[in-house]
């Protein structure tokens, strides 16, 4: 009986040392796991800080691009327009042109980059509450601005903006600019408000009424531009909003 217990004993305490021993064998492949995602978070890390390198080289080497081609553009003798009316409308119509509400009717968005005031674009729907509607324009490339114009829409007065905001996502400018009071607008990020228009009121149908800006700004070079009109002539949501162009002047 005792022999019996003893083998049993042994063979008990040789179970014991595989199993601490196969403890040992997995404590040491669980470092090499850890020391793996280590070296995997390791080179996660550095991979991300390469794509964030070649984000911000590629961001520096679009700046420089449009900076030289800032500097091109304003190393012209350019002629300073006091005169609105002196100002030359751009070509725009090969732009990229969205509004708040696309109706895909005859009277789209795209109409007010034809320089045709046969055409309109009207919009049934207000964007939200204390807002008529929006219309955002990225010119094919940028532009030397000094104002804009807009002409009314051929079918109604109530559909006229009446007060209204523009602004502007600009690449170079001579000049200190004027920060005008957003308040209680929120800021557009990227966009520097140039112009703000109250109690506008269009005599006539196909009326065009150019605007200077009110930051100071000369031979501002654009990328885009954003009108936010806030309120119509008869202020109604049933009227909705229209217009018949808008114009980038130089």
């Amino acid at each position: 009986m005792n022999k019996k217990l003893v083998k049993e004993r042994e063979a008990i305490e040789a179970s014991k040392k595989k199993l601490e021993e196969a403890k040992a064998e997995l404590t040491v492949e669980q470092d090499k796991v850890k020391k793996l995602d280590d070296e995997i978070k390791e080179h996660q890390e550095k991979i991300k800080k390469l794509e964030e390198d070649v984000k911000k080289a590629n961001e520096n080497v679009n700046k420089k691009f449009a900076a030289a081609e800032a500097k091109k553009m304003l190393d012209l003798d350019l002629p300073g327009f006091d005169s609105l009316e002196d100002m030359i409308p751009y070509n725009i119509n090969n732009s990229n042109v969205t509004c708040h509400k696309e109706e895909h009717r005859r009277e789209n968005v795209h109409n007010l980059l034809r320089n045709d005031c046969n055409y309109q674009w009207l919009a049934r729907e207000v964007a939200e509450e204390g807002q008529a509607g929006w219309v955002h324009i990225k010119f094919r490339k940028p532009l030397i601005m000094n104002g804009f114009g807009l002409t009314s829409n051929n079918e109604s007065e109530k559909k006229d903006p009446k007060n209204f905001r523009m602004y502007a996502k600009i690449i170079h400018h001579e000049g200190e600019l004027k920060k005008l009071n957003e308040y209680p607008f929120k800021k557009i990020e990227d966009f520097d408000l140039i112009k703000i228009v109250k109690d506008e009121k269009f005599q006539k149908r196909g009326q065009n009424k150019r605007y200077a800006f009110d930051n100071g700004g000369k031979h501002m070079i654009v990328s885009e531009i954003k009108l936010f009109i806030d309120d119509t002539y008869s202020g109604k949501k049933e009227d909705g909003v229209g217009l018949s162009e808008i114009q980038a002047l130089f």
